[in-house]
């Protein structure tokens, strides 16, 4: 059973810390503000935005993170060279120019060896005058994901342009300084973009997938597949979202927006049947092969969009309950209105966004189903981002 949350106090080891890039860096705009304060924010926040109109839920207190620091396994990290100094980082706000953070206090220990390695083999190659130092400018970002669990890293090397004897030069550079490093891909992303990945990723040495577990379950993320920031939160939200779902043996449930089939996982243990949807056909395939892994016979999952859930369902695959866990922009308006069509007993929304879950409560309110309870989760501390679930009923 999920322990109950009773205030905002009820944990009394927070961490703080000084960081020296926190007046240029932008990931953890909140680092200076003492732990409780940033709980209080981010709840009042929530509070904000679902604490109004006639139908407003029971708000709990918020989740503490534990820890608040080196909690990060996944960052994606830009790369840029200036006066032949090669940096890796986040970009300073507003421009492209690279502040390096190899030495973050919110990653995971593991992840920031890594982005030093990755620093010390470019400049290597920069100050060497390396035959490959050409190549260092086609690397725009590195995304490292380390798994916690198991004292692993994957690393995904973003480029313009496909230079396999650079990415082969770099990959054995990083292992040989930091074994942990299992595996290296190569992403291709010749577009002027903001997005980091492009289309095409390819495996340059190592394990295919990074293994990973959280709480009973195993998992094999792909390197572009999502995942949330905070393990151990993500851990807990599983089993509160199981245990307000409140499943009988001979309920079919549905996870729309199901990702690699974190929620799902824990839905087949409590269901008879356990479908997830979701659009990122990678995504689809991570999921199967996860549950797989860890004997859930009872999960189906399938790529499509979620706008098309009265076509996905099948005879005798009506949910008792819907759980969803969209992106920060919420859920179409088609989407609640199919979840409300399908006449669950109980929905089950996880949010990133207050903003966005607002409107939609107010929507699924007006097709039928009323928000009962909110608890707000941190799941991104020293940041003003802050997860919400809520569970919605039947009128």
């Amino acid at each position: 059973m999920v322990p109950e949350v009773k205030s905002q106090g009820h944990r009394d080891s927070t961490q703080s810390t000084t960081c020296s890039k926190s007046g240029t860096c932008t990931g953890c705009p909140l680092v200076h503000l003492d732990y409780r304060a940033q709980l209080q924010l981010k709840e009042e926040q929530v509070r904000s935005f679902l604490g109004r109109g006639p139908t407003r839920p029971l708000i709990l207190p918020i989740r503490p993170a534990d820890p608040q620091l080196g909690y990060r396994a996944t960052a994606k990290l830009s790369v840029g060279i200036e006066n032949e100094q090669v940096k890796v980082g986040l970009f300073r706000a507003g421009t492209h120019h690279v502040v390096d953070t190899t030495d973050c206090p919110a990653h995971h220990p593991l992840v920031n060896s890594v982005a030093t390695a990755i620093k010390a083999e470019l400049d290597r190659l920069v100050s060497s005058r390396h035959p490959l130092r050409k190549a260092v400018p086609t690397l725009r970002h590195v995304v490292i994901r380390v798994s916690p669990a198991f004292g692993k890293a994957m690393v995904t090397l973003v480029l313009n342009e496909d230079d396999q004897r650079f990415a082969n030069t770099l990959s054995k550079g990083v292992q040989r300084r930091v074994p942990e490093v299992v595996s290296v891909h190569k992403n291709l992303n010749s577009k002027a973009t903001s997005q980091v990945f492009g289309p095409t990723t390819r495996l340059v040495w190592g394990y295919p997938d990074l293994l990973d577990q959280i709480g009973p379950d195993r998992i094999l993320l792909s390197p572009v597949s999502f995942f949330q920031a905070h393990h151990g939160q993500a851990a807990w939200i599983y089993e509160l979202v199981t245990e307000w779902a409140g499943l009988r043996p001979a309920d079919s449930a549905l996870d729309v927006y199901c990702g690699v089939g974190g929620i799902a996982m824990s839905l087949a243990r409590e269901a008879k049947l356990v479908i997830g949807v979701e659009a990122s056909a990678d995504a689809v395939r991570d999921a199967k092969r996860n549950a797989k892994l860890n004997s859930l016979e009872n999960c189906r999952f399938r790529s499509a969009d979620a706008g098309q859930l009265q076509k996905i369902i099948r005879a005798g695959e009506m949910p008792a309950v819907v759980t969803l866990n969209p992106p920060r922009a919420g859920a179409a308006a088609v989407v609640l209105t199919q979840i409300a069509e399908l006449g669950p007993r109980r929905i089950i929304y996880v949010s990133c966004n207050p903003e966005t879950l607002a409107r939609d409560l107010d929507i699924l309110n007006g097709v039928g189903f009323r928000a009962s309870r909110a608890q707000p989760v941190d799941m991104f501390p020293q940041t003003p981002h802050v997860e919400t679930v809520v569970q919605l009923e039947g009128q």
